[in-house]
C-alpha cells in the first residue's frame, strides 16, 4: 500500500509505504516508491518528503536509491527528501 499526500509546502508531496511481511525483498516497496515518485513529477512536485525509523533500513534503501541523502540520526526518526527531478533510477513510466 502506498500513498501520496499533499503537505504545506508547496511543490512537496509526503509518501507513505507499507508491504506486508510476507512480501517484502521482491522489489515490491521500489515499484510502489517510483510510480508515487512518476506521480509527483506529473504533479509538479520537486520533492517527495519521507519519514521513517532510523532501523528500517529497506525504506532507507529505497530512499537512497531514489536519490536522498540519509543523514545520521540521534532520534531514532529519519526525515528524507526525494528530489523529484533526480529520482532517475526508476523505469520510466
Amino acid at each position: 500500500m502506498s500513498h501520496l499526500m499533499r503537505t504545506d509546502r508547496d511543490g512537496v508531496h509526503e509518501l507513505g509505504l507499507l508491504v506486508e511481511d510476507a512480501w517484502q525483498n521482491r522489489g515490491l516497496g521500489m515499484s510502489l516508491a517510483c510510480h508515487a515518485v512518476h506521480l509527483a513529477r506529473r504533479l509538479d512536485c520537486h520533492s517527495v518528503a519521507v519519514m521513517t525509523d532510523a532501523a528500517n533500513t529497506p525504506m532507507l534503501a529505497i530512499t537512497r536509491r531514489l536519490g536522498a541523502f540519509v543523514p545520521p540520526s540521534s532520534s531514532g526518526v529519519v526525515d528524507l527528501v526525494i528530489p523529484v527531478a533526480g529520482a532517475g533510477r526508476c523505469p520510466q513510466g
